[in-house]
């Protein structure tokens, strides 16, 4: 009888050790896309995002310019590797990164010269795909205005 048990004990150990063992590998950070392919080349986009250009649009002037960037990525990558590409590769660009808030979409404020961009970075479960969204305006027009921010 105790050997029965043992070999039963034994052999649940052992079912259970190889039955549920995971192996979860560290996500390699997000690389930027080749300044060819981006829209403005100090404004950076990680690889294998799509730009999507029904959504996005460029208003360049002499003084100043306004983009509204929608890139899309149709696999879900978790808000903490995008964000650290947002983090790491737009300071690289020469924007500074003024805060970050939010908690189900996490935004950033950067600044660079006399230009805002404001950056979200949102995941979308059901459909499995990862957005970014990047706003560039001047902070102040070329007539001394100063730009009216958008209500998020």
């Amino acid at each position: 009888m105790k050997t029965f048990f043992r070999r039963g004990l034994l052999i649940t150990f052992v079912a259970t050790l190889f039955s549920g063992c995971a192996y979860f590998a560290e996500n390699p950070p997000l690389q930027p896309e080749a300044q060819g392919k981006l829209v403005n080349d100090d404004v950076p986009a990680p690889m294998e995002f799509a730009l999507n250009r029904s959504t996005s649009w460029r208003h360049n002037r002499s003084a100043y310019r306004k983009l509204h960037l929608v890139y899309e990525r149709h696999e879900y990558l978790g808000q903490d590797q995008v964000a650290e590409f947002v983090e790491e590769v737009f300071p690289k660009a020469g924007w500074e990164v003024a805060f970050k808030y939010g908690l189900e979409t996490q935004k950033y404020v950067l600044y660079k010269d006399d230009e805002e961009c404001r950056v979200e970075v949102a995941e979308d479960f059901g459909d499995r795909f990862t957005t970014i969204v990047i706003d560039v305006e001047p902070r102040v027009t070329p007539r001394g205005k100063t730009v009216a921010r958008r209500a998020d």
